[in-house]
């Protein structure tokens, strides 16, 4: 019985853990999102800065500039705490409660029950020191598969990023081209290579 109640309950715990680590995935295709976002405006920044100096557009892009950081940094923190959070959980649940349900389960036949009675000690320490061996081997063992998980959703993330590369490689393939850095309402109808180009007095004005 005693490898049945360990493997029952690091099952039970690696189920809940899972659940708990569901946003995991999300979250990892969130910061790496924000993070494009922040390289792509540095990368914007230094290569259009003579043009920026020029047209005195530097309080516009030090405004994107920061607001692409305070959502790089929000996103950071959001994820460290959770991943220190569910860390926390993984190795107080996984190390120390599993191992003193290890040791119940083990001194259970030596306490409660009449099958070592009248045995020399020697034996009973033998069988307990035995017996304690392979729950801890088996303890480790699932312990190792339930944490194991956690790597498997950081990946999970990680790929979903990479289905998002291929489309938009296949996009610019086929001359698709969305813009993600500027909100749907600020643009209303207009789409690429709309608009006027109306020349008057030698003057360059957006309108």
């Amino acid at each position: 019985k005693g490898p049945l109640i360990m493997a029952s309950y690091l099952l039970l715990f690696g189920h809940a853990v899972n659940t708990l680590r569901a946003p995991m995935s999300r979250l990892t295709v969130a910061e790496q999102d924000k993070e494009g976002q922040f390289r792509f405006v540095n990368t914007r920044l230094i290569t259009h800065s003579e043009e920026i100096a020029f047209y005195g557009g530097n309080n516009k892009e030090k405004k994107t500039l920061e607001t692409a950081f305070n959502q790089l940094t929000r996103q950071f923190q959001q994820s460290l705490h959770y991943r220190t959070s569910l860390g926390i959980i993984d190795n107080v649940f996984t190390k120390y409660v599993a191992t003193l349900v290890g040791y119940m389960t083990v001194s259970r036949p030596f306490f409660y029950t009449d099958k070592y009675v009248g045995m020399p000690h020697e034996e009973v320490t033998e069988h307990y020191y035995s017996s304690g061996r392979m729950l801890l081997n088996l303890s480790m063992a699932i312990g190792r598969l339930v944490l194991a998980g956690r790597d498997a959703t950081k990946l999970a993330g990680f790929t979903h990023r990479m289905s998002e590369l291929g489309r938009v490689l296949a996009d610019l393939e086929n001359g698709k081209f969305v813009r993600t850095m500027v909100e749907n309402n600020e643009l209303g109808n207009m789409k690429p290579g709309d608009g006027k180009l109306v020349e008057t007095d030698h003057l360059i004005k957006f309108d």
